[in-house]
């Protein structure tokens, strides 16, 4: 009884994890995981689910890194343009 009891507690916590990564709430979805992982380490759906945690994870933070890349460019790109108008506008006033 005792077994199938924590079977339907793994199954459970499994369920669990899968419903938290769909939504997103990652810490959860680890959490949950490592519970059913306490409970049996050979767990495969338990093992996918940190996967796939840590590969959206990975993603999410590559994709900051590209938007942050790009906004520091297009802010040098305006910096770099300011400059040679404030050039131009000292160079045209200066001009006899």
């Amino acid at each position: 009884m005792r077994k199938k009891l924590e079977g339907v507690r793994v199954s459970a916590l499994n369920n669990l994890a899968a419903c938290s990564l769909k939504e997103g709430r990652y810490e959860d979805t680890v959490g949950f995981c490592e519970d059913v992982l306490r409970a049996n380490s050979r767990d495969v759906k338990a093992m996918y689910r940190l996967g796939q945690v840590r590969t959206r994870q990975t993603h999410s933070l590559a994709r900051a890194r590209l938007k942050a890349d790009h906004a520091e460019r297009k802010s040098r790109s305006l910096e770099t343009a300011v400059s040679k108008t404030d050039l131009a506008d000292s160079s045209a006033s200066s001009a006899p």
